[in-house]
């Protein structure tokens, strides 16, 4: 990463879990960076977004990863409208119906959350992954839905 908009970590920042050693913005969790988009995209415009900005729609790994999604990165933004509190994750099956994986390498789900009724396919095109708050528990939403997104990059 260049210096230039990078907020660097010192025992301040560390002791408030600042944005340390990602870009203004950015937050820091398990020396990854993690962003919350403001627009609402569907799920092919937000990975696009997140690639423009070298990183990719966040890509969850374990449970402590997701609660900290869910307790960082969604909470804020949902006081008005339930679909607010939706965003989208990296994962789909696009490819492969019934065979989620990751969009940056088409690696298979290691880690899920999955609702009680999910993955259900409840459409034709429920194909990718959202995280919905509270709880942090995965569904299947169409890829078309405009929803707010979270990019990760390390």
């Amino acid at each position: 990463m260049s210096s230039v908009g990078i907020v660097h970590c010192s025992m301040a920042c560390a002791a408030y879990k600042a944005s340390c050693a990602c870009e203004i913005g950015w937050f820091y969790f398990k020396d990854h960076c993690y962003f919350r988009d403001q627009t609402s995209l569907n799920w092919a415009s937000a990975k696009l977004v997140c690639e423009q900005q070298s990183s990719y729609l966040a890509e969850v790994d374990s449970l402590e990863e997701n609660n900290w999604i869910t307790e960082n990165m969604t909470p804020f933004y949902c006081l008005t409208d339930w679909m607010d509190c939706v965003v989208w994750l990296g994962g789909s099956d696009i490819l492969t119906e019934g065979s989620f994986v990751w969009s940056t390498n088409n690696s298979s789900l290691t880690f899920t959350h999955w609702g009680p009724y999910d993955p259900n396919a409840y459409t034709a095109d429920d194909d990718c992954v959202a995280l919905m708050y509270p709880g942090g528990q995965w569904a299947d939403f169409g890829c078309f839905m405009e929803r707010h997104f979270v990019c990760e990059k390390a």
